[in-house]
C-alpha cells in the first residue's frame, strides 16, 4: 500500500508545483470572496462588502426571497459557469500532463521498476488527479457555505452536493483525455479532442432539451386544441415527426458524458428555504416581482427539461462513458513499452 501512496504523493506534489495550481487557486478564491462581498441589509442588497447598495422592497435582509437569490446566483451563474466549465478546464490544462511524463522514456521505467504494478501506477497517478481539483472545489464551496451563513444566517451543507458533482464532470472528461494523452504522448492533442468532445456533448444535449421541450408543448397543444380537423391533423405530424427526432438524439446523447445534466442534478438536491429542490424559474420570479402567464410557464418548462433525466441515467451513462475510456487507457498504459 505505501508505493502506491508514494506514487499518488508525488504525483500530487508534481502538480501542485506548477504556477496553473496557485493561478487556478487565487482566481478560485477571489471568485468566492466576491460572492462573499454581496450581501443583504434592512433596506436591500449591498455589494462590495457595503461599499455600494441598492434599495428594493422585495430582497431585503432576513426574507425568504433573499435567500433565493443568493442562492440562485450561486447555482445560475458561479456553479453553472465557474465550477461546471472554468475550475474543469482549469483542472484539464493542470492535470493534462500528467500521463505522458510518466510515459517518457526513464521517467516511467523509473516507476515500473518498482514493486507497484502498471495498472497501480496508473491508478495512483489518476487519483492524484481527482485529489488536485477536489482541493480546490472544496475550499470554494467552504467559502460559500460561510458566505451563506454571514449573509442569509444558515448553514446549508446542501450545497457540498457540488464536490461530487463536479468531481464527476471532471472525470468524463478526463478520462477521455489520459486515453488520448496515452495514446499520442501529446498534451495538445489530449487537451483539444477533450474540449472537442466536451462541446460535442453540451450541443447534443442543448438539442435533445429543446427537442425536449417541443414535444412537451406538442403534445399539449394536440391534447386540448379546438382547431378544426385538418389542423389538428397537421398537428399531430408535427409532433409525431418532433418526438422520431428527440428518439434519435436522445440515441446519440446516450453514448456522450453529460456533464450539464449531472450539474443540473444539484438543483434536485440544494435545499432552498427549508425544502429540497431549486426551480430554476425563481431568479426570474425574484427580480420580476410577479410574472406573466406565459414567463411562469417558460421558466417551469425550463425546470422540467433540467430535469428530464433520472439521476441514475445522467450520472450511469456518463460513468459507464468514463468506465470503458479509462479501461482502454489503463490498457495502453500497461502494454506499452518506455
Amino acid at each position: 500500500m505505501k508505493p502506491y501512496l508514494t506514487i499518488l504523493l508525488d504525483s500530487f506534489r508534481m502538480l501542485r508545483s506548477k504556477a496553473i495550481f496557485w493561478v487556478s487557486l487565487i482566481i478560485t478564491l477571489l471568485v468566492a470572496v466576491l460572492y462573499l462581498s454581496l450581501g443583504f441589509d434592512e433596506k436591500g442588497v449591498t455589494l462590495f462588502f457595503g461599499l455600494t447598495s441598492f434599495e428594493t422592497e422585495l430582497i431585503r435582509k432576513g426574507t425568504p426571497s433573499a435567500e433565493r437569490l443568493y442562492l440562485g446566483i450561486f447555482t445560475n451563474y458561479i456553479a453553472e459557469i465557474w465550477l461546471a466549465w472554468i475550475a474543469v478546464l482549469l483542472g484539464l490544462i493542470s492535470c493534462g500532463s500528467l500521463f505522458p511524463n510518466a510515459m517518457k522514456e526513464g521517467s516511467a521505467g523509473m516507476l515500473l521498476t518498482k514493486k507497484p504494478s502498471r495498472f497501480g501506477v496508473f491508478l495512483a497517478k489518476f487519483v492524484g488527479s481527482l485529489f488536485f481539483v477536489a482541493i480546490q472545489v472544496i475550499l470554494f464551496v467552504l467559502v460559500v457555505l460561510i458566505a451563506l451563513r454571514w449573509r442569509v444566517g444558515e448553514w446549508n451543507f446542501s450545497i457540498f452536493w457540488y464536490v461530487p458533482l463536479v468531481l464527476l464532470v471532471f472525470t468524463y472528461l478526463y478520462s477521455f483525455m489520459v486515453l488520448i494523452a496515452v495514446k499520442t504522448r501529446s498534451v495538445m492533442t489530449a487537451l483539444i479532442l477533450t474540449l472537442v468532445l466536451w462541446g460535442i456533448s453540451s450541443i447534443v444535449g442543448s438539442i435533445e432539451g429543446s427537442l425536449y421541450q417541443f414535444t412537451q408543448t406538442d403534445t399539449s397543444v394536440v391534447e386540448i386544441s379546438p382547431s378544426k380537423e385538418n389542423n389538428e391533423f397537421e398537428d399531430l405530424e408535427d409532433s409525431q415527426a418532433t418526438d422520431r427526432w428527440y428518439t434519435r438524439v436522445k440515441a446519440i446523447y446516450g453514448f456522450l458524458p453529460k456533464t450539464g445534466r449531472t450539474m443540473e442534478i444539484a438543483d434536485r438536491l440544494l435545499v432552498v428555504n427549508g425544502k429540497r429542490g431549486y426551480n430554476r424559474g425563481s431568479m426570474l420570479d425574484i427580480m420580476m416581482g410577479n410574472v406573466s402567464q406565459e414567463e411562469s410557464a417558460m421558466a417551469e418548462a425550463t425546470t422540467l427539461a433540467a430535469n428530464r433525466h433520472s439521476v441514475s441515467y445522467a450520472i450511469g451513462t456518463s460513468s459507464l462513458f468514463a468506465l470503458v475510456m479509462l479501461s482502454l487507457a489503463a490498457w495502453l498504459f500497461c502494454r506499452r513499452d518506455y
